[in-house]
């Protein structure tokens, strides 16, 4: 909620995307994601 130009946070949480507990040794094949669904872009030169 915005309120006077601020925001004021209620409520945060977050789901996780996913978790590897383990070593690999190249990057696994990741078909579907949940960043892929709900994630956003950052503008251009953002880190």
């Amino acid at each position: 909620m915005k309120q006077d130009g601020r925001w004021l946070i209620q409520h945060a949480c977050y789901e996780r995307v996913y978790e590897i507990v383990t070593p690999i040794d190249e990057a696994p094949n990741i078909s579907a994601h949940l960043l892929a669904q709900r994630g956003k872009r950052l503008p251009e030169g953002c880190v």
